[in-house]
């Protein structure tokens, strides 16, 4: 018998409180009720004795004394099989579940309206991307596979984490698609134009941050305040749009 999670715990409440318990919430089972007779049956050590009880089933069948079931007895079961007799046996878990951690501290993790704010921005990074695009991909290729999800996840939640284009690299290894780069983008430092398109949002964002913030929540190097000034994300955006015509 497999159950969800929590169920002899909420079967052991009904048993000991002598009653019924509701479901609460919404959907087609909202109002249907925890029977008490199934907490019995959850909780029972056997389960085919339980149904016995429940049903009035006879232990034994009256033997027939048909000249076929004469000739051929009933095998008699010595021990009962049932899951509360006999339980599963089952191995321990080959790769133990982990809770993920987040490596930034929580004083450098994004505000809510931060968060929000970064999000839009790499929505519309993606879908100008996808405009850019050939339509020989566009009319195959949904728009999110440009930019998927994870990746915009992953790219707010280590935003402090990401001091520069190598980072953003090592963390969207994989997660963006070589489709999703426009031929007229190809040239532009190391064929990375994706991730230099990524890099330029961070560094607006940052920027954005910063300001936000106040720059006594970051600390800074010299050269890490210049990457990340509004001068120098101008001086980035006109060498790409050099590069790329």
């Amino acid at each position: 018998m497999y159950i969800p999670k929590n169920t002899m715990k909420k079967a052991r409440t009904i048993i000991d409180k002598g009653h019924q318990k509701k479901k609460t919430g919404g959907g087609k089972n909202a109002g249907d009720e925890f029977d008490l007779s199934m907490a019995h049956m959850l909780l029972a050590d056997c389960k085919i004795a339980e149904q016995n009880h429940l049903y009035d089933n006879l232990t034994t069948d009256p033997p027939c004394t048909c000249s076929s079931c004469q000739v051929n007895l009933r095998p008699i079961r010595s021990t009962c099989d049932c899951s509360g007799c006999v339980p599963e046996d089952l191995p321990d878990r080959l790769f133990p579940m982990k809770k993920a951690m987040n490596p930034v501290k929580h004083k450098d993790h994004l505000s809510r309206g931060m968060r929000d704010r970064g999000k839009d921005r790499l929505l519309q990074l993606r879908k100008s991307i996808y405009v850019a695009a050939d339509s020989v991909d566009t009319d195959i290729i949904p728009e999110f596979i440009y930019l998927p999800d994870p990746v915009i996840k992953a790219i707010l939640d280590r935003f402090a984490l990401l001091q520069s284009i190598k980072d953003l690299d090592a963390l969207i290894a994989g997660g963006v698609s070589q489709r999703s780069v426009p031929k007229k983008c190809t040239n532009v430092q190391s064929q990375r134009p994706g991730a230099i398109l990524l890099w330029m949002e961070v560094l607006d964002g940052r920027a954005r941050a910063l300001r936000s913030r106040g720059a006594r929540s970051m600390r800074l190097t010299p050269g890490q305040k210049k990457a990340h000034s509004i001068v120098h994300l101008r001086t980035l955006h006109s060498v790409i749009k050099l590069q790329t015509g």
